[in-house]
This record gives structure tokens, C-alpha cells and sequence, in this order.
């Protein structure tokens, strides 16, 4: 639709008398509407009123918008396409939004944070569990490699009276127990104060390998203990397997498993127990029997089976106390 207003002859008498009679001024209002956009046009032109005169005022665009209509489709393709396009840009605009309405999807791996955390707890919890593990005392093998390391060279007499009993010291290859430690711990115990040479009836010295002795005192597997011992018919097996110690005729054998680990309910330090077995093997050798426990919470007699039980009594790793010897009754056979 297009709808055009002229300029009124008063106004322009009005025109003339304030620019003279050189000029002459045409006005024309176009109004213009297409579908959704509306466009609204106007054209002033100026023309001098002499045939051919020209001013400021663009006189070309006048004679045309005097005419019938021809020259009015020049403002239509101006005003109609850039309306729309124009506004696509802004229609768009939703769209480009739409890439920040995703940004609490990228948030979603923030949230499994405390998932990672979970194997740092578990990480935690199994800290303690090794602080508190004790290592583990060694354990003895059940059976042995039947090889055999001698303590040299040949340690002091020990004891002031009696006959000289020599022995060796013996330690079965690939047991927990070096020969130095083993070595040490025999000589330490037979030599003290509380020991059999207390008594003036026996003197002691440890030899080597290839000397003269009346006995060795062998620290062997279980089962190589169970082999030595059966050698002299004595059976040291508990539930099926080798558990005590023995004396076999000129072997004194310890049992590395209870060297190793003691007996349960013993009630004294390893080293004690340790000690009382050695006490206990050889004053079998030196001739002495088995004792019962002489009353509740009496020291232990060194010929008591304190490795089977105390019955009673306390733990107690020598033959003397106090300068005497001493004992309990006699057990029954």
C-alpha cells in the first residue's frame, strides 16, 4: 500500500516567498508498508525555477517523485530487505545461549571428586594395620637340610672341681639361627653361676668339630630332632608332629621349633625358655632324671617338663638357686 501526500499550494506560496521566485519546492511523503515491516520514506527536493536550475537539494530525485509512480520500487528493496535481516541476527541470539546452558554438565565431574577420595580412606585404613603388624619370630622348618656347622675353635673350661666333660656346639644349615648366636647363648648359660658347675662335680669346656668329646648339643629342624631322638627310641612327636627335645645317648638335641618359638602359657621371656632347655637336655647326659613341681607358685625344678606344662609352678631355668640345688619330687615313669 502506498499512500503519497502533496505539499499544499499555500505552503508553497509560503516557500516562494521565503526563497524567492528562483526556486520552487516540491515535497512528497511516501509511505510504505510490506507484510511484517513497515518502512516510512521521505523526499524533499528543491529545483530552480528556471528550466535546467539546479541547487543543494539533489534536483534528481525530484522530477521522479513528481512522476506516477515509476521511480517508487527504488525504496522498496532498500526498505524491505533490511528489516529482515537485521533481526535474524537477534533471533539467533537464543541459540548461542545455548551452549552456556551446558555449563552444569562440565560441573558433573566436580561432583566425583569424593569418589577419587574413596581410595585415599581405603589407603588410610590399611596404614595402621601395618604399623601394628609385629614382625613375625622365625620359624623353624620341618624339615632340614641334615648339614651340620660346628662352633671353633674351643671355648674356656668353665667350673672349679669335678671331671672335664667336653662337648660341641652344632647348628643344622639353613635354620633361622646363626652358629655364633647359638654358640653364644650355650656357652653363656652351662658357664653361669646357676648352671651345673655350681655343684663341684663337673667342669665343662665346649671343643671343636674334630677334638676329643663326650657330647655335642645339636640345634636341628623338627623333623631331623624327631630322626636324632628316634635314633635312641624316644618318640618326641605331639598330635603327629616333632615337638619336644631330647637327650640320645650322647646327643643332646634342641628342637629348633621350640628354640624358635617357646611354649605357649610359659610365662617367662624366650631367652628363659631358651636357657631351661639347654639346662634341662644336658643334666639329662649328666645323669639326672624327671622332677614334678614341688608346690603352686614355687619355682620349677630344670628336670621338670616345663615344655609340656608348669603344673603349678613358675618358670625357671637353673639347676641352683641361691648356691643349692634344687629339685622336686620324683616324677613317675
Amino acid at each position: 500500500m502506498v499512500v503519497r501526500v502533496a505539499a499544499l499550494p499555500g505552503r508553497l506560496a509560503n516557500a516562494r516567498a521565503r526563497w524567492g521566485t528562483r526556486h520552487v519546492v516540491v515535497a512528497a511523503l511516501t509511505l510504505t508498508v510490506l507484510g511484517a515491516g513497515a518502512a516510512l520514506s521521505i523526499s524533499v527536493a528543491a529545483g530552480d525555477a528556471r528550466a535546467g536550475g539546479t541547487n543543494a537539494f539533489a534536483p534528481q530525485q525530484t522530477q521522479p517523485t513528481q512522476s506516477t509512480g515509476q521511480t517508487a520500487p527504488a525504496p522498496k528493496p532498500t526498505t524491505v530487505t533490511a528489516a529482515p535481516r537485521a533481526a535474524a541476527p537477534k533471533a539467533a541470539a537464543p541459540k548461542a545461549a545455548a551452549p552456556r546452558a551446558a555449563v552444569p554438565k562440565a560441573a558433573a565431574p566436580r561432583a566425583a571428586v569424593p569418589r577419587a577420595a574413596a581410595p585415599s580412606a581405603g589407603t588410610t585404613k590399611a596404614a595402621p594395620k601395618v604399623t601394628a603388624t609385629t614382625p613375625a619370630a622365625p620359624q623353624a622348618k620341618a624339615a632340614g637340610s641334615g648339614q651340620w656347622r660346628y662352633a671353633s675353635p674351643a671355648g674356656p673350661v668353665v667350673g672349679t672341681a669335678g671331671p672335664l666333660r667336653t662337648f660341641r656346639v652344632a647348628v643344622e644349615s639353613g635354620l633361622p639361627v646363626t652358629l655364633g648366636q647359638f654358640t653364644d647363648l650355650v656357652d653363656s648359660t652351662l658357664g653361669d653361676p646357676r648352671s651345673w658347675i655350681v655343684g663341684g662335680d663337673v667342669r665343662l669346656q665346649r671343643v671343636s668339630n674334630s677334638a676329643e668329646h663326650d657330647f655335642t648339643i645339636f640345634l636341628a629342624s623338627p623333623q631331623t630332632a624327631y630322626e636324632l631322638c628316634l635314633t635312641a627310641g624316644v618318640d618326641i612327636r605331639m598330635d603327629g608332629a616333632p615337638y619336644t627335645s631330647c637327650r640320645a645317648g650322647a646327643k643332646v638335641v634342641i628342637n629348633s621349633a621350640r628354640y624358635l618359638e617357646g611354649v605357649a602359657e610359659y610365662g617367662a621371656p624366650l631367652d628363659a625358655y631358651r636357657r631351661y632347655v639347654v639346662n634341662h637336655e644336658v643334666g639329662h647326659w649328666l645323669g639326672h632324671d624327671h622332677v614334678r613341681c614341688p608346690g603352686a607358685g614355687k619355682p620349677a625344678p630344670v628336670m621338670a617338663q616345663q615344655t609340656l606344662g608348669l603344673q603349678g609352678c613358675v618358670a625357671n631355668s637353673w639347676p641352683y638357686l641361691n648356691g643349692e640345688r634344687y629339685t622336686g619330687p620324683a616324677a613317675e615313669h
